[in-house]
Parts: C-alpha cells; sequence; structure tokens
C-alpha cells in the first residue's frame, strides 16, 4: 500500500443489500495506512449486510433468555409442578385463582430475542472473478482497490468487536487466488485470537475452492463459518459466474460439514471447539427470474445434506455498473421478507418445500404470507380445535406460532383454553379466529370460507382475513415466524 488515505466526506448507510460494495472502489485508495486513518479505513469495510449470530448461545452468552421450544425442547419457563401431583390445590381454587394461575405460569413462557447483529469487514475489495451481478467483479473497472494487512486488519476488528458487543464478520473478495485470500483471512482470525487475545464471536467467510487444510486451519479460531452458493440454479454458474460452479461451492460447504462432525467433542490447544457455531451461505433471489420454489427446494437440501445453521437471502439489484448478461428488474423488497417466512416454515414447523411452495403454486404471494397460503390450501383442515390439538397442529394455523402454541399447550394442562383466557394470554386472535375453536365455540363468522377473494359489495373472504402487508409487521405475523426477519448474511 503506497501513501495514506484522505478522509471524504461521505456517509455510507448500513443497509441491507449485499452489494453495494462496488461503491467503495472509487473512494479508496491504494496506500500505507496511518493510526489516524483505521476508522476511515474501518468504515470503508462496512458492508451493507450484517452477519446474524442467531441461536447461538454459545458464541453471544448472555444474549438469550427463555427460548420458546417445541415439546420436544422442553416449554421455555414451564418447570413448575405438574398439574396431576398438585390436582387436590388446584381443584380448590375458584375459577378466578385458577385463571390467575395460569396467566401466572404463562407469562414465564417467551419468545427468543432477536439475534444480535454484527458487521462484516472486507479484506480486500477487488476480485479476481467476474461474477455479472458483483460490483466488485473485475470487468468492473475499477481503478484502486486495497487489500489489507492481517496484522491491520486484526486489531481494527477487535476494536471494533468490543465496540458493539457481538462479534465480527471477516470477509473478503478475491484477492489474486481463492487460497491466497482464505490466507489472509485465516491469519487476521489467528492474530485476533492469539495476539489480542480476542474471546468474542467470529465469523469468518470461505472463498470458492479454498484448500481442505485452509479450512481446518480457520475453523479452529472462528465460531462461524460460511460459503455462499448465491445462485439456485446451476444454469446461472454457466453464464453469470463463470468462474464459479457447483463443486468449488459444494465441495468447501461439504468439507466444513465433515469437519464439524468429525471434531464434535474435539478441543484445540487453547481449548477452541472447531467452528462451534456451524456454516451458513447465502442465496440471491430472482437474479434468473427463477419462481421461489426453486431456491426453496435448493434451501432444504442444503439444511438436510450440510446441517447448515441458517440460509440467507438477499435480493436481486442491479449493480451501478450494469451487464447485459443481468435481468432488468430488480426483486421486489417484499419477496425477500416472503422468503424467509417460507424458510423459518422449514427449520422450526419442519413444513417440506413442497407443502410451502407446491408444483401448482411455485411462487410466494405478495399479500399473504406463506403460512396463510398453506391454510387457504387446506381448508378442509379447519377449523381446529386448541383444547385437543396436538402442538403440531396448532403452529399450522394462521396467526398462532411457537410461542403462542407453547402458551396454548401448558395453559391447557390447567384448564380449558377459551377464546378470552387466549387474549388475556396475549395470543392475536386477529387472523387466528377464523381458524379455531375453544371449547367448541367458533367466533369467525361472517366471513365466506373461501380462498378467493371478495367481490365487489359481498361478505369477506378467509383470504381478505389473513391478507397483510408485507412491509409492516404486525403482532400475530412476528409470533408466527419468530426469529425470521434477520438481516441477510
Amino acid at each position: 500500500m503506497g501513501t495514506s488515505m484522505k478522509k471524504a466526506n461521505i456517509c455510507l448507510p448500513f443497509m441491507a443489500s449485499w452489494h453495494i460494495m462496488h461503491a467503495m472502489a472509487g473512494i479508496l485508495r491504494s496506500g500505507a495506512m496511518g493510526p489516524a486513518d483505521e476508522d476511515y479505513l474501518y468504515r470503508m469495510h462496512i458492508d451493507a449486510s450484517f452477519d446474524v449470530a442467531d441461536a447461538d448461545s454459545l458464541a453471544t452468552s448472555g444474549l438469550y433468555g427463555g427460548r420458546s421450544e417445541g415439546p420436544a425442547g422442553g416449554l421455555a419457563g414451564a418447570h413448575g409442578p405438574d398439574p396431576d401431583e398438585d390436582h387436590g390445590r388446584l381443584m380448590m381454587m375458584t375459577d378466578e385463582e385458577r385463571e390467575s394461575y395460569v396467566l401466572e405460569r404463562i407469562r414465564l413462557i417467551k419468545a427468543a430475542k432477536n439475534p444480535p447483529k454484527v458487521p462484516k469487514m472486507y479484506v480486500a475489495n477487488h476480485c479476481v472473478f467476474d461474477c455479472s451481478y458483483c460490483g466488485h467483479r473485475c470487468s468492473n473497472g475499477h481503478k484502486s482497490g486495497y487489500v489489507g494487512d492481517p496484522k491491520v486488519m486484526a486489531e481494527m476488528a477487535v476494536r471494533e468487536a468490543h465496540k458493539n458487543r457481538y462479534g465480527i464478520f471477516i470477509s473478503s473478495a478475491i484477492h489474486r487466488c481463492p487460497d491466497y485470500t482464505e490466507e489472509l483471512i485465516a491469519e487476521t482470525v489467528r492474530r485476533m485470537r492469539v495476539d489480542h487475545g480476542y474471546k468474542g464471536y467470529i465469523h469468518a467467510k470461505v472463498m470458492p475452492g479454498t484448500d481442505p487444510m485452509l479450512i481446518e486451519r480457520v475453523g479452529w479460531y472462528a465460531d462461524r463459518l460460511s460459503i455462499n452458493i448465491e445462485l439456485p440454479s446451476s444454469e446461472g454458474y454457466k453464464t453469470i459466474a463463470k468462474q464459479k460452479n457447483r463443486d468449488n461451492i459444494l465441495g468447501p460447504m461439504g468439507e466444513i460439514s465433515r469437519r464439524i462432525k468429525g471434531h464434535a467433542g474435539d478441543r484445540s490447544d487453547r481449548g477452541r471447539r472447531f467452528a462451534k457455531s456451524g456454516q451458513t451461505t447465502q442465496m440471491i433471489l430472482g437474479i434468473m427470474g427463477e419462481p421461489a420454489r426453486v431456491p426453496l427446494l435448493l434451501a432444504e437440501a442444503l439444511y438436510r445434506k450440510y446441517g447448515l445453521r441458517r440460509v440467507y437471502y438477499t435480493n436481486f439489484c442491479t449493480p451501478r455498473i450494469a451487464d447485459p448478461s443481468l435481468p432488468g428488474k430488480p426483486t421486489p423488497r417484499w419477496a425477500n421478507r416472503r422468503m424467509y417466512q417460507a424458510d423459518r416454515l422449514l427449520e422450526l414447523y419442519k413444513f417440506r418445500a413442497d407443502d410451502i411452495l407446491p408444483e401448482c403454486a411455485p411462487d410466494l404471494e405478495r399479500d399473504v404470507d406463506p403460512k396463510a397460503a398453506w391454510a387457504l390450501r387446506n381448508l378442509d383442515r379447519y377449523p381446529i380445535e386448541v383444547n385437543k390439538a396436538d402442538y403440531e397442529e396448532l403452529i399450522t394455523i394462521p396467526g398462532i406460532g411457537i410461542t403462542s402454541a407453547n402458551k396454548i399447550v401448558e395453559a391447557r394442562r390447567y384448564a380449558p383454553v377459551t377464546h378470552e383466557m387466549m387474549r388475556k394470554m396475549r395470543i392475536s386472535l386477529k387472523r387466528a379466529k377464523y381458524f379455531i375453536t375453544c371449547k367448541g365455540k367458533y367466533i369467525g363468522g361472517g366471513v365466506r370460507w373461501d380462498r378467493s377473494p371478495g367481490g365487489e359489495g359481498g361478505a369477506p373472504t378467509l383470504r381478505d382475513m389473513v391478507r397483510d402487508v408485507p412491509d409492516r409487521v404486525s403482532e400475530d405475523l412476528n409470533d408466527d415466524y419468530a426469529s425470521g426477519f434477520a438481516c441477510c448474511d
């Protein structure tokens, strides 16, 4: 690096799109970095996306309270007396006392907190690959770029990780070649651990086609590893990402998975576990004009085969210097939200991709979320009696998610659940009332039991009642898709 950089009067916002980094190329200058420039350089490293340390109480201890889980995992906070053992005392209670007792028990069941987000730092910003959708591609006309020294990068990363308290994500464009870049990343995270004694969360990116020994090296220092599959269809690699292919993406992904399993229970000489927070990946939605069913089927296969912790989704946005091989229109924002909802149905609710987006309905709907769409296609299952339905049936009800289902299962151990009790338990009935009965009572009258939109002057239909605006989060949607709206990685 030559001359030192000068600060410019710019502001790079924390936005939820990974592609904005291409704007940095014209701002950064190759040059020696003095202490006064370090903070500025860090700001230039901040990508528009974040890593999400979700479901990872080990890597980010103290961030999570009682997590709401299904019966197999145990109910959050439900550790009091068994109702059968305490039957005599309950029978002596008045109806008001019994209700107060139940509500006090239910108060302990809480949804998981939103996962923390950590900023991304790039080791290098100019790539030797030529992926059409990427602002860092080699044909993008960069006149300047940078590659950071691991020693300096480690210092900056540790300082920022301490500042935001939740950790750091070390990534990079591909400088020279994948293995050389991965060596820079591995050395950066090693220095963070060894030279600076940093014990917090580190997510490290793995480059396409990285040598297995480099994966082994970086995995002992990083809490999480990831390699981005990016394109949901193999055809895309042949046209818009020619240096990438399924082998140099899925090969390292499989290697990470095997090493995580192979090192289960092992500890390094510094007492660390290998990539203890697992691995993740990212896909770009709509980049090949494919229906949402295609990336969802791929995500299902990746979860099953490689045991991924999360799949993140990014909307396709046309780069500032567009490539003619790319589609002309960006993916709408609502599609990203709907895709995360569908993904959470896969992982948290154990739906199958074919259930969520069957061949006859391969696209996500703007005005109806995937769970409600599934319910409208399966109206013969409803209404469900909440006092008799098992947990798996309860979580299929629009408006009732994992937390609300757990509250119902716990409450009915002591007394029958009514609509009024559900309100007192803070379970939204805005949509759920059309799909449930409580003690045989149905309060969703006045609505046509029809999946089609209502006509002019006609009675509203079920579809009208479950429609929502995807850019606005309602209380019952939050519960339906708990922890499903994290920013993409």
